[in-house]
């Protein structure tokens, strides 16, 4: 009698051995960062905001200095950043921070920047803050590095004795404690291999700005500079093109007006970036095409894999979000 076990044991046993597929990476989920006092930013910019956004984000050609006459107009661009007023790159990771004292705003934090500045990602334009940021979030992956505060002195308890316990303690678990102030140390800045050079700066990590007398920092020579001269002469020409606000040399032209409108819009929109870093690149992504709202559901779509409803739904919030923290960078609280 044949055995009925062994026959549906055959029956029900797989042909092929099994293979295990690896699953697809995971995407984050979609979640905007809560921001202080953004409930009170209105959620759309003004008429004016949008028009200066879509100028910016279009490129404009505000100087060229290709056919200088010699090599004095380099020279003076060059020399005029480490001049009086000149203040740290913010596209190559130059920070600074101001307080208003006294009536005057003094500068409390400064750093330079580096010179190089983060290659663009499929042809969008990063951040010097978000690459770094993702760069340092490698890294604490790749060498398992745990963060944490250090313990506080308590009664009975020496901080420095419990600290090298928990340090060793993780490293025999292959893994590394640092503290925060540690871990941004160690890994201050992009390396030059995901870079490339910093065009604002020229590479040298700063870029000059308008003096406190709100006057361009010159090297054009006047009467009571030049010898055997006690009248200001030759240098009327000059002041002629800065009060017409188009400065030119040989073939060289700098709309100051222009520039100064760039930097203006350039600094607000490092001060988005410092609040969230999503909100600059919905404010690009819509206001550098046409169609802004097909793009804000791309970017969505690419970055939390949304479909359907769900991703229009995220991009009208994330047009709201980054019209607020524009706002909010732009005009403050209201």
């Amino acid at each position: 009698m044949p055995n009925v076990h062994s026959s549906i044991a055959a029956t029900l046993a797989p042909t092929t051995p099994l293979r295990l597929v690896p699953s697809a990476p995971t995407l984050p989920a979609f979640e905007l960062p809560d921001i202080p006092h953004l409930h009170h930013a209105a959620r759309r910019i003004d008429s004016e905001g949008e028009g200066e956004l879509r100028w910016f984000f279009s490129g404009p050609p505000i100087a060229n200095i290709s056919g200088s006459s010699g090599a004095f107009g380099n020279q003076l661009e060059i020399a005029s950043a480490f001049g009086f007023g000149s203040l740290p790159c913010r596209r190559c990771g130059g920070r600074f921070r101001s307080r208003r004292r006294g009536g005057k705003d003094t500068i409390v934090d400064w750093r330079d920047g580096t010179g190089m500045a983060p290659r663009d990602h499929f042809g969008k334009r990063v951040t010097y803050a978000a690459a770094l940021a993702e760069f340092r979030k490698r890294m604490q992956k790749e060498h398992q590095i745990v963060l944490t505060s250090k313990p506080q002195a308590r009664e009975g308890i020496d901080p420095d004795r419990t600290w090298e316990a928990m340090v060793w303690a993780f490293k025999a678990q292959g893994k590394t404690l640092m503290t925060d102030q540690a871990f941004r140390l160690a890994y201050d800045r992009v390396p030059d291999e995901y870079c490339k050079p910093c065009l604002p700066c020229q590479g040298i990590g700063v870029v000059p700005r308008r003096a406190a007398a709100h006057v361009e920092v010159t090297a054009y020579p006047t009467g009571s500079s030049k010898h055997g001269q006690g009248k200001a002469d030759d240098g009327s020409k000059p002041e002629r093109q800065i009060q017409k606000g188009v400065l030119r040399d040989g073939a060289a032209v700098v709309n100051l007006r222009e520039l100064e409108r760039y930097r203006e819009m350039r600094a607000i929109l490092a001060d988005v970036a410092a609040m969230s870093s999503i909100a600059v690149e919905g404010l690009e992504e819509y206001y550098c095409r046409e169609s802004g709202q097909k793009a804000l559901e791309r970017l969505v779509g690419e970055r939390f894999g949304l479909t359907g409803p769900a991703r229009m739904r995220a991009a009208s919030q994330l047009r709201d979000f980054s019209c607020q923290v524009y706002n909010l960078a732009a005009h403050g609280a209201q």
